[in-house]
């Protein structure tokens, strides 16, 4: 039997990691005057971007105080997605990483994350998709087994966090982009290396069958364990948005006093 490296260097000579595709997406609606949000930056160590060198200003936000340390961010603050501590229409982007799945009240969170979008504006996110037999079973088993999973698998437990799976396939994501002032301009599924089976070669190789098999037929789609979208922000009516305010030069306008300091 083989080991799991080299399955890896046969079946995935060329791997290309989910992060680097959900970068190359984001890059896509960068620009020099971008100003960008972070919903959910967390420390910053498990997706690492130079974002800062080629925008005006990235801004991360995370519930945790970890978020004032992350070296991604220009400025950090310490806030809930359904509650951001910013003016409408302050950011031409947003992006999400493996976040959503853990909002309880995604539909909060979005209509936050649109007040806070300019029009047109972009959010990108990077999703499990419930229907993988990893979330399955995710979905099925308490969470200290998720943290024991975690460890074991090379992960920080205290880096495992609860999830609820409220925007987390393609169906729901449409709905929800529908009713909270987007549309959809990209959603792309795709399936990669079994991760998750690396405890044996043989349940990795049964693993790489499964990748092989999802990724060809697009009728499995939905069964391909990652999820990387694009909701870009549409016109809502005048009523539901208050008065938006221009960006000033020293950071974003904040709506309630202190916010976390920004990152070193």
């Amino acid at each position: 039997m083989k080991t799991i490296a080299q399955l890896d260097e046969k079946y995935y000579p060329e791997y290309v990691r989910p992060d680097a595709r959900f970068d190359s997406v984001i890059r896509r609606y960068l620009k020099s005057s971008t100003v960008l949000l972070d919903a959910g930056a967390g420390l910053g160590d498990k997706f690492r971007y130079d974002y800062k060198d080629i925008t005006r200003r990235v801004v991360g936000v995370d519930l945790e105080e970890g978020v004032r340390e992350n070296p991604n961010l220009d400025e950090a603050y310490v806030a809930d997605l359904s509650d951001l501590p910013f003016d409408d229409a302050t950011f031409d982007v947003v992006i999400s990483r493996c976040v959503l799945e853990h909002v309880h009240d995604i539909d909060a969170a979005l209509t936050e994350l649109r007040r806070v979008l300019r029009q047109g504006g972009h959010l990108v996110f990077r999703v499990p998709n419930r229907f993988h037999y990893a979330m399955l079973a995710a979905r099925l088993s308490p969470y200290r087994f998720h943290r024991w999973f975690n460890e074991h698998r090379g992960f920080g437990g205290s880096d495992t966090f609860p999830t609820f799976y409220r925007a987390n396939d393609r169906v729901t994501l449409r709905r929800l982009a529908e009713t909270n002032g987007f549309r959809v301009r990209e959603l792309d599924l795709f399936e990669i290396k079994p991760a998750y089976l690396v405890f044996h070669p043989l349940a990795y190789l049964v693993g790489i069958g499964y990748e092989r098999m999802v990724n060809r037929f697009d009728r499995l789609q939905d069964l391909r364990g990652n999820i990387i979208g694009v909701f870009e922000s549409t016109e809502l009516p005048a009523e539901d948005l208050a008065v938006s305010r221009r960006l000033p030069e020293q950071g974003p306008a904040v709506r309630r006093p202190s916010p976390a300091p920004p990152a070193s």
